[in-house]
């Protein structure tokens, strides 16, 4: 299968403006060449925020891993994390959420979670490495530019138990 994930504007149940909600999708393939129909599943988005710039890797039983950011103006913005596993939307998992704004040197049009990314990990194919760009609340001048106020965090996810 081939997967991909994106965004769309969609709006939230309980909501009433259109936000940056996920859009995904897989088609089935196969060695051979030929291509299936596509899967659409249903846009995800979150009353009041906005998620945006996913990323996308599968895991050894076929379950899609995606991590996003989630911001608002009412909360600060964070890395996030979701699967769908037999076609379903897991809940969305915070794995980092920032200590507050994002705004370097009070920069009013600086971006946040500019890059994701998603992998299988080879020696441990039922995880799923992910990384994304994050800040950790970087808003004082001491930042040359905004390009030097952020950092990147990583972590793994798992719908395997330990082995013993």
């Amino acid at each position: 299968a081939l997967w991909a994930a994106g965004n769309t504007g969609c709006t939230p149940g309980g909501d009433t403006h259109v936000r940056s909600c996920l859009n995904v999708i897989s088609i089935a393939a196969s060695s051979t060449g030929s291509v299936g129909s596509p899967t659409q599943f249903p846009a995800q988005g979150v009353n009041g925020a906005y998620l945006y710039d996913p990323a996308i890797a599968l895991d050894a039983s076929g379950d899609a891993i995606l991590t996003f950011d989630e911001s608002s103006s009412t909360a600060f913005e964070a890395v996030m994390v979701a699967a769908i596993t037999g076609g379903v939307w897991s809940t969305f998992t915070t794995l980092h959420a920032s200590t507050t704004f994002y705004s370097p040197g009070a920069c009013t049009s600086c971006t946040w979670g500019d890059y994701s990314a998603a992998v299988q990990d080879s020696s441990h194919p039922t995880d799923v490495w992910v990384l994304a760009e994050e800040t950790d609340g970087n808003t004082g001048t001491s930042c040359a530019s905004a390009n030097t106020c952020w950092n990147t965090y990583i972590g793994r996810y798992t719908f395997a138990g330990p082995t013993i």
